[in-house]
């Protein structure tokens, strides 16, 4: 599920190092998307993406 109807993205880093991530909330349905995955899924998902996001920063 996450995969398919996943809406943010990955823009870089700012001036200063920090990642920056677009999500896109009137895209999709937020509430079904959470909904949709269990308490453990989504704490993995969003751990997942912070790691993504400070190895490309790191690059």
């Amino acid at each position: 599920i996450v995969e398919k109807f996943e809406f943010t993205s990955y823009l870089g880093a700012a001036k200063d190092g920090t990642p920056l991530r677009y999500v896109a909330l009137g895209r999709g349905d937020f509430y079904g998307f959470l909904m949709s995955m269990s308490t453990a899924d989504i704490i993995y998902y969003c751990t997942y993406l912070i790691e993504c996001d400070i190895q490309k920063t790191k690059e």
